[in-house]
């Protein structure tokens, strides 16, 4: 087997593992890290459906989120300006530069989150900084700019960890005999529905006929 057929196979194993742990803490972490909790969320999660989880957790995160995207986008501003300077321009990572930033500036503006913005300035300029005056500090962060990917992934799996936010829109949701319910609707078959109460986090079910009425939550 050649050393490229090795590095892919090597890749594809550590990107499936870094998925699978990514939706492991994530149900953990919905579950307020309750394990009869996970277990009872985990069968109604849509494994296939992991992009609608990934784009769930980042936008549902909204402050960690931020402040995240402001520790890791430095980096990939520097290594995409490396890149540029090579004369490797790759299409696709400024695609993906653009986006992270419009999430960010998209947070930024309608949470306020001042400091974010205060993170991301000063990280780039220290990081342009040590590219000037070079030394063991450059190749430091040499290192660190290499290692984006390993550090995007790491930034996925803190927000898939420490973000309790729900995936799922949270649902008002009226049944019989008891007060409105705020919830998330894990999955619904059309005779029953499977719950996640939003305060306390446990899993409810109820028949179709008990259900009066489902409308969004504010």
């Amino acid at each position: 087997m050649s050393e490229h057929v090795k590095a892919t196979w090597s890749a594809g194993i550590s990107l499936a593992a870094a998925g699978l742990v990514f939706l492991v803490l994530r149900l953990l972490a919905v579950a307020r890290y309750d394990w009869d909790t996970a277990f009872a969320i985990s069968d109604a999660v849509d494994f296939n459906g992991a992009v609608s989880v990934v784009v769930g957790t980042v936008l549902g995160a909204t402050e960690l989120t931020a402040y995240v995207l402001a520790l890791v986008l430095p980096l990939m501003v520097v290594s995409h300006t490396r890149h540029y300077h090579e004369g490797s321009r790759s299409p696709g990572r400024l695609l993906v530069l653009v986006a992270f930033g419009a999430v960010l500036t998209g947070a930024v503006l309608t949470f306020r989150l001042w400091g974010a913005v205060l993170l991301f300035a000063t990280w780039l300029v220290v990081l342009f900084a040590i590219g000037v005056h070079g030394g063991e500090p450059r190749r430091i962060a040499a290192k660190l700019v290499a290692r984006i990917g390993a550090f995007g992934m790491a930034a996925l799996l803190v927000l898939s960890a420490f973000s309790d936010t729900v995936w799922l829109p949270r649902e008002q949701i009226v049944v019989k005999g008891r007060p409105p319910l705020l919830a998330y609707v894990m999955e619904d078959t059309g005779q029953s529905l499977k719950v996640l109460t939003d305060a306390d986090r446990r899993v409810l079910f109820f028949q179709a006929a008990q259900v009066i009425s489902r409308a969004d939550a504010p």
